[in-house]
């Protein structure tokens, strides 16, 4: 037997507040720095995601602990290997 599908509908809008701004007057080294410090945090928010979602249902405040704890530690390292 398949299962009942559920209506349809619209969705609420966002509630929160975006803020987007440009930085201005940074020298080419500080556009240097942004990016390999984005493209880190972006690395490990992927990790993150892959990791959570490999949890599935399977999660808790004490997995959450675990995963931010690994990522701090990482984070903390990679900030002394690149002379932060």
């Amino acid at each position: 037997m398949l299962r009942a599908i559920a209506p349809s509908f619209v969705a609420q809008g966002a509630s929160g507040v975006s803020v987007r701004t440009r930085l201005r007057g940074l020298t080419d080294l500080d556009e240097q720095v942004l990016r390999v410090v984005g493209a880190h945090l972006g690395s490990l928010a992927s990790r993150d995601v892959k990791i959570r979602c490999a949890d599935g249902l399977e999660h808790s405040s004490q997995r959450w602990a675990e995963r931010k704890r690994e990522l701090t530690s990482d984070w903390c390292f990679n900030q002394e290997a690149l002379g932060f």
